[in-house]
């Protein structure tokens, strides 16, 4: 019985298994995708295919978002003819993430209980299977490309389609196909020196495939060079904390399927939590390089991984860009397996298998490799049961002004600013606490009047632009513009232009953009908060956006209340 169960496990035949996942896949994502409020990124691109021209899509924006244009290329037909915001974009990401979790059930190599596994890891499932971005794509790409490679000395030009393809999906596909191509660059020249068939190039198709690809990758490289005035997170950062980040080498590959350390808050950790995962890291890692010598595939792995990683760190971390970490993991296993028909285990472990003759300690180390393997499908189980009970994105902002019919009235989010000594506790007061506006504002140092996040998660849900500090200088465009700088002063006069908001929602400085003498005995109050917050694996970062209305509009608006800290603290949880 015991071994009938180990044979079904790690059967390379396909059955009843593969279709239960497949179908549970389907219904998982769908299931909690109903539940999912789009944030910025997914609003973002789908406001890009509503409103941007085709020229723009292709050799402008690109500069600014730093991603190939397919992602936009792909959800504009949709957006252009009016489709539901929300539904579309789940469909049309949910059609690449489907087919890849098919190729993964029924064309890899893997044991079958590693193709029904892999679906339901955090980033499969979770982050690119309900939230809809352009690595839903790379899941695709990625499983074209194991498709390929073991063929692609005799068919180059299937294995250059899927690299192309990646190439396609992001400027992190970008990187990691131009190490997969030298890699096997290296290896081409590597089987000329040793059969001396040099004369054989100008025959070789290999070659002219690579050329094609390159030409690809420059013209998307030359459309994602960031523009002299795009806004760049990260730019300013000192290069120290930019090498500070390098520490996270240690962990990328530990932390996207075991690891649940890193998030948003604790990118610059140097708490116990930091030290005992770069720790795990560093195991993992040692074991990785042992099963990659013992399978030939160091170079294959190391390369593109290498320049991903120091690419990623240096220029632009954001946490869910751990999951391409994953994605081409899978990648070099799927190959790994394709080659050999199995993983082969590194002597050592062998040797190490063979000396423990413990029944306790075997069974203690095969405990433990379940409960590695179990960590990821729980973070999916955990992120998806959060997204059920909690808002995530600020869908819930445009609801609440269809509610109450706020739509024709002047509305004001907030932007980007940023505040002089921020860190310093006596900067914490004022406007960031205050139940009125306008408030005490601690000292501007930075204007981003371009960056309105807010805005942009507001209008896909209405036909025009209804913010009033949203563009005010070109209002038809419904995406944020990734300016840095500019003349912020023109701008705050066509807000002043406009007239005083009616509405408010968030922490705005009024005092930046009007005069004393037009805020005299003008004030905002507090009505309502609005929670949000986004999820990763097993937490939750949790935010609020309230919600002010001018004094003299609350008798037009009896279901307002006016709010306090006090009150809010009477209230249960």
């Amino acid at each position: 019985m015991k071994q009938n169960i180990k044979d079904l496990l790690f059967s390379k035949q396909h059955g009843k298994a593969e279709i239960i996942a497949f179908f549970c896949y389907i219904a998982g994502i769908s299931f909690v995708g109903y539940f999912h409020e789009p944030w910025f990124d997914e609003a973002q691109a789908w406001q890009i295919a509503r409103c941007a021209t085709l020229k723009e899509i292709l050799f402008t924006i690109p500069h600014y978002e730093g991603h190939p244009q397919l992602w936009h290329l792909l959800l504009m037909p949709f957006a252009r003819a009016g489709a539901p915001f929300e539904l579309t974009i789940f469909l049309v990401n949910a059609a690449f993430c489907v087919s890849a979790v098919g190729l993964i059930l029924w064309k890899s190599p893997f044991p079958k209980i590693v193709r029904c596994w892999i679906p339901f890891t955090f980033f499969y499932f979770y982050q690119y299977g309900v939230l809809s971005r352009p690595y839903s794509m790379m899941m695709l790409a990625f499983c074209f490309a194991a498709l390929a490679y073991p063929k692609r000395d005799q068919k180059p030009v299937w294995y250059i389609l899927a690299l192309s393809f990646l190439c396609m999906t992001s400027a992190y596909g970008v990187v990691i196909a131009g190490g997969l191509c030298l890699v096997w660059v290296f290896e081409i020249l590597k089987e000329y020196r040793c059969t001396r068939a040099w004369r054989k190039v100008v025959s070789d198709k290999r070659p002219y495939a690579l050329c094609g690809i390159l030409i690809l990758a420059v013209f998307l490289l030359l459309c994602m060079l960031p523009a002299e005035d795009c806004f760049f997170d990260q730019h300013d950062a000192k290069i120290i904390q930019k090498i500070k980040l390098l520490r996270y080498l240690f962990i990328l590959p530990f932390d996207s399927f075991i690891g649940c350390y890193l998030n948003d808050n604790t990118v610059y950790d140097t708490s116990a939590g930091l030290v005992i995962e770069i720790i795990g890291g560093i195991v993992f890692w040692v074991i990785l390089l042992l099963f990659l010598h013992e399978n030939r595939k160091k170079a294959l792995f190391l390369v593109p991984y290498l320049m991903y990683g120091i690419t990623m760190l240096l220029l632009f971390f954001a946490t869910h860009h751990l999951g391409i970490s994953a994605l081409f993991m899978i990648f070099i296993l799927w190959v790994i397996y394709a080659e050999n028909g199995t993983l082969r285990i590194p002597p050592v472990f062998l040797r190490l298998s063979a000396e423990i003759r413990s029944n306790g300690v075997r069974l203690f180390a095969k405990l433990v490799m379940v409960l590695a393997a179990l960590v990821s499908p729980l973070c999916s189980v955990v992120s998806s049961v959060n997204e059920i009970r909690y808002t995530y994105g600020l869908s819930c902002v445009a609801y609440f002004i269809r509610e109450h019919q706020l739509a024709d009235k002047n509305i004001m989010v907030m932007w980007n600013y940023e505040f002089k000594q921020l860190e310093t506790e006596s900067l914490l007061g004022g406007i960031l606490f205050d139940e009125t506006l306008p408030a005490d504002c601690p000292p501007i140092a930075k204007h981003h009047p371009y960056l309105n996040g807010v805005a942009v998660a507001i209008l896909p849900y209405f036909e025009e632009n209804i913010i009033m500090n949203f563009n005010a200088d070109d209002p038809d465009c419904l995406y944020m513009k990734w300016i840095d700088g500019g003349d912020h002063e023109k701008l705050y006069q066509m807000w002043q232009q406009k007239g005083l908001p009616d509405v408010i929602f968030g922490l705005v400085p009024l005092q930046e953009i009007y005069t004393p003498e037009q805020l005299d005995g003008v004030t905002y109050d507090w009505v309502d908060t609005l929670e949000y917050g986004n999820i990763w694996k097993l937490t939750r970062n949790e935010c609020e956006i309230k919600v002010y209305l001018r004094s003299d509009l609350l008798d037009e608006y009896p279901q307002f209340e006016k709010q306090t800290y006090a009150q809010k603290a009477k209230e249960p949880d």
